[in-house]
């Protein structure tokens, strides 16, 4: 299990961005199979109209498959959005670039929402850290955007050279940073341990709307499939006969551009709030 201890957050929730308190709940688990069927699915029938070979009985969508269903749509909203849904533990290593250290060491993270900034360190190409930076130290204002500062509480500029101050066995580790600040880039030199997602899988309800959209699409778009073999039939008894038309999958076709457009919809806003519109690092 990650470990989280001295773990530093942002200042405020990731949804509504940095509120500090709320009196309405925002917040929810992910989306079950019954909200599925409630707030997209009401009024649909899920059984298909093709009969399984097997039992002669019609096919019918069981709620295993709507859940997962709802796990399939995470993994592709996570893909539209740039966003992690889902706690997860990221491991990065970010260049060291003189410009953006002495900008008080803007660093900016590739995935979002992070919610805790959990380890920052010196990391060299072995894997040993030879320097951690306090947590303290870390600037978390930003966090939302992938944007991380440095503002040490005992650093010096002398003569044009960088001096971090305050780690234990200095001795060692001031040599070897005042001939690292002084070059203008060194690849892969910080590395930094990330959670992303919201936390305890809590949910903004936009982000679970989100979700049982791509799934009822997926379900709608199944049932429409079944409907496509026969939009008429026609039945003749002693010279007399009947015909009924229907209009097989186009029953549901409103039903799914409504949702597209809700979904292209949703997608742009939620990589708007949370910057994810256009893709941005340090290179």
């Amino acid at each position: 299990m990650p470990i989280y201890t001295g773990s530093k957050g942002p200042p405020g929730a990731l949804h509504p961005l940095n509120a500090t308190s709320t009196v309405f709940n925002r917040l929810e688990p992910l989306l079950t199979v019954e909200q599925l069927k409630s707030r997209h699915l009401k009024g649909i029938p899920l059984t298909l109209k093709i009969k399984d070979p097997d039992t002669k009985q019609p096919y019918r969508i069981m709620d295993e498959e709507l859940k997962d269903y709802i796990q399939v749509a995470v993994d592709e909203a996570e893909v539209e959005t740039g966003l992690t849904l889902m706690p997860t533990k990221h491991e990065n290593k970010l260049p060291y670039q003189r410009q953006d250290f002495d900008s008080l060491g803007y660093l900016q993270l590739p995935r979002r929402p992070i919610a805790s900034i959990d380890k920052l360190t010196v990391r060299l190409s072995d894997g040993g850290d030879v320097f951690t930076f306090p947590t303290a130290w870390i600037e978390t204002a930003n966090l939302i955007w992938g944007q991380v500062n440095i503002q040490p509480l005992a650093f010096s500029g002398v003569d044009g050279a960088n001096y971090v101050v305050g780690q234990e066995s200095a001795s060692g580790t001031s040599v070897f940073f005042n001939n690292l600040w002084n070059r203008p880039w060194v690849a892969a030199l910080f590395g930094v341990e990330y959670t992303t997602g919201f936390k305890d899988g809590l949910m903004p309800r936009v982000v679970n709307d989100l979700i049982g959209i791509i799934a009822s699409m997926r379900v709608l778009s199944m049932i429409a499939a079944a409907y496509a073999q026969s939009t008429s039939t026609s039945l003749g008894i002693d010279g007399m006969s009947q015909s009924v038309g229907t209009p097989g999958p186009e029953r549901f076709r409103v039903r799914i551009e409504e949702l597209k457009e809700q979904r292209k919809l949703l997608v742009k806003k939620l990589k708007k709030i949370f910057g994810t519109a256009f893709v941005t690092g340090t290179v």
